[in-house]
């Protein structure tokens, strides 16, 4: 990412982010035991609507001691050498990924990441990549490949990791999300 790069990022005021991570991390978070640590971890946000739709939608459902180790990990957000405006969503984001349920969820996230910027990622270029990368244990065809390949991208627009492209039969990667991606597995796989 360019240094001289500037990203514009909405920032939600504290009324409509709650509002937006009630809405995806479910009314149990109305709870009495689990609003405060729901509230704290909508905070530590920063009014970021990506950040927030991600880790709502992350803890959906969740234990309370999970709830409390994902504030942990997001109060402890330190990336080095890392431009100011993805510091406050590099945690959310990585959570996130990090309570992706499934190697092949994590490796096709990764996979999207190595398109463009703003790039349209068509569904059938990553069915034949992950299908020819080995990337789904138990597939031996193609059309099998194409349908866990649908099925995972799914799992991953639902989680709001991903986006719908352009036309139906495409996805696109938030260049937010995309530059944390890119981050994380530079800093984990200096191969890739």
């Amino acid at each position: 990412m360019e240094a001289d790069k500037v990203i514009e990022v909405q920032v939600l005021d504290e009324k409509e982010a709650w509002t937006l991570f009630r809405e995806k991390s479910g009314d149990r978070v109305d709870d009495l035991y689990l609003r405060p640590i729901a509230e704290e971890v909508a905070a530590e946000c920063k009014g970021l609507p990506i950040a927030l739709a991600t880790v709502g939608k992350a803890l959906k459902n969740r234990s309370i001691k999970t709830r409390k180790d994902a504030l942990l990990q997001l109060r402890g957000a330190n990336p080095t050498n890392f431009p100011q405006v993805l510091e406050n969503v590099f945690m959310p984001l990585k959570l996130s990924y990090d309570f992706l349920e499934t190697e092949s969820e994590k490796s096709i996230f990764l996979l999207c990441c190595l398109f463009p910027e703003d790039y349209n990622i068509r569904i059938e270029d990553l069915a034949l990549l992950s299908f020819g990368l080995g990337m789904f244990e138990g597939i031996n065809n193609i059309e099998d490949g194409r349908n866990r390949t649908f099925h995972l991208l799914e799992r991953l627009r639902s989680r709001f990791l991903l986006m719908t492209g352009t036309e139906e039969e495409e996805v696109k990667m938030h260049d937010v999300v995309r530059d944390v991606a890119i981050f994380m597995v530079q800093k984990k796989n200096k191969g890739f």
